[in-house]
């Protein structure tokens, strides 16, 4: 049985490439999207799992088994997890178009060491379908796209917060969703002009 492996190329400076092998439940279609940082790499796999999907996050120069991995027994039998992925310093997203949310993770220090956590799900408006099927991040400002029967895309911004009652806590605040026809798209100090893939840069760069 041939078994379908994921080839990361090499840097500049690296020697040799790491073939990393798919766990199980993310098989077939292993490595359809991905990102890396500078110590991460997060792997999805929305096929994995009979459709439920698979998402793994690795070390990077680590390749024997991943530190994370996505718990998708309470998702839905064609959520996709990991249809669309990013990840960026402390942060990484997950889209989940078929349970149409996205889940944030974040990387913080715990009683045992440092470690990947589920910090927040984002889901949009009613109206709004397959969300999560492409995402962008960039430090902390996120792009989700949604390209279901009413196509739109989600700006989000890690923030403080300030609830009714004057209470606050920092949280992903949604800056709002911009339908079809798009031409572009600010969040901030950044722009995008594609829809289902979305790519942040920042102003000034070009298109």
């Amino acid at each position: 049985m041939c078994l379908a492996s994921l080839v990361i190329l090499p840097s500049v400076l690296a020697f040799s490439t790491l073939e990393i092998m798919p766990p199980s439940g993310a098989t077939p279609g292993f490595g359809s999207a991905l990102d890396k940082s500078s110590d991460h790499l997060i792997v999805g796999t929305s096929t994995g799992n009979n459709d439920r999907g698979h998402v793994a996050i690795y070390v990077n120069g680590n390749s024997t088994s991943p530190i994370w991995t996505l718990d998708v027994s309470g998702f839905g039998s064609d959520a996709a997890a990991g249809k669309a992925v990013a990840i960026d310093g402390e942060w990484a997203v997950i889209g989940i178009p078929g349970d149409n949310k996205a889940l944030i993770l974040r990387y913080e220090s715990s009683e045992s060491g440092m470690q990947w956590t589920e910090y927040e799900y984002l889901t949009p408006p009613p109206g709004i379908d397959l969300f999560g099927w492409s995402v962008d991040l960039n430090e902390d400002e996120l792009l989700i796209g949604a390209p279901g029967s009413v196509e739109a895309v989600g700006a989000y911004v890690f923030e403080e917060y300030m609830f009714p009652d004057g209470s606050t806590q920092f949280m992903w605040n949604n800056y709002g969703f911009v339908g079809s026809p798009l031409v572009s798209i600010r969040v901030r100090t950044r722009r995008t002009r594609t829809f289902h893939s979305l790519v942040v840069r920042a102003m000034g760069e070009p298109p």
